[in-house]
């Protein structure tokens, strides 16, 4: 008697399919119509733009006066997005920071509010004025993820 060292438990029912058969035929075209649809299912953003994580919109963090911090940032350009400021919320050693993003045809309030910036040979950014205690602040904005960010002097 040999062992097989691929051989596992069965933790399911096994059906053995003879190779050619209809069944199989058929297993593999709804496989691979899975494959080719992706995500299918999936609802878009409205706009048909993907949501973007923080990590890439280039954020600074720089000291604006004794008790107040100024975050730019630069977010993907984009026609049927607004970005229109940040809420924020501290417990003193914490202070969570919310970069907002609408669409355009929607109303996005805010706690502090944007000032869309410019410069020659530069693409627009954004920044916001925000309390600063000497808190960690940690950074969220419309997609996955958030990100430490540092003051910069």
């Amino acid at each position: 008697m040999t062992s097989d060292p691929c051989a596992r438990p069965v933790t399911h029912r096994q059906v053995d399919v003879p190779r050619g058969s209809a069944a199989l035929r058929v297993s593999a075209w709804l496989v691979a119509v899975v494959v080719a649809t992706g995500c299918a299912g999936v609802v878009p953003d409205a706009a048909g733009e993907p949501l973007t994580s923080v990590d890439t919109w280039q954020l600074k963090m720089t000291r604006q006066g004794a008790d107040q911090v100024r975050i730019a940032y630069t977010p993907p350009l984009s026609g049927h997005r607004q970005y229109t400021g940040a809420n924020h919320q501290s417990d003193g050693k914490v202070m969570v920071v919310s970069l907002r993003s609408c669409r355009t045809d929607e109303e996005c309030p805010t706690l502090a509010p944007a000032q869309t910036r410019t410069a020659a040979g530069q693409s627009r950014w954004f920044e916001v004025v925000l309390p600063y205690r000497g808190e960690q602040v940690v950074v969220d904005g419309d997609g996955p993820g958030s990100v430490v960010l540092p003051l910069t002097p």
